[in-house]
């Protein structure tokens, strides 16, 4: 989750030059998790969830530009809260929402704070969005 919220800060200060390099990290991470004490079910439920997080990981390895890294958030972010919901987190975790985002369709985000600090607009609208749920660890 740490390099997660380390993408979003990222694309909140509008930096997208670390964001392929912090992609390939959370990637070793992933490749790195030992699945062995998981039941059949949760296995399941983690490989989906991962290759999910994987694509879009994959994704943002090779994508230099901020625009592009901030679509590619949105999926990012649906893979990493169905994973912390599905197995945990170690502190609470807040889902946030900017109905703007995307020509007004819309976009989540996850953050460590309740604190809104919007990755799609980053300065030119920082606090725009709510949250929208809360995973209590």
């Amino acid at each position: 989750m740490g390099q997660y919220l380390r993408i979003k800060d990222a694309l909140v200060a509008a930096q997208p030059t670390g964001v392929p390099a912090i992609a390939e990290k959370m990637l070793a991470e992933l490749r790195g998790v030992d699945k062995s004490y998981l039941s059949f079910s949760q296995k399941e439920a983690y490989d989906k969830s991962a290759a999910d997080l994987r694509k879009q990981l994959e994704k943002l390895t090779t994508t230099p530009e901020l625009a592009a890294q901030r679509v590619i958030l949105e999926p990012l972010s649906l893979a990493v809260f169905q994973l912390a919901k599905d197995f945990g987190y170690q502190t609470n975790l807040y889902r946030e929402y900017c109905p703007m985002a995307f020509d007004n369709r819309g976009a989540a985000w996850l953050s460590d704070s309740d604190s809104i600090r919007n990755p799609y607009f980053g300065d030119e609208m920082l606090k725009c969005g709510t949250v929208t749920d809360i995973l209590n660890r």
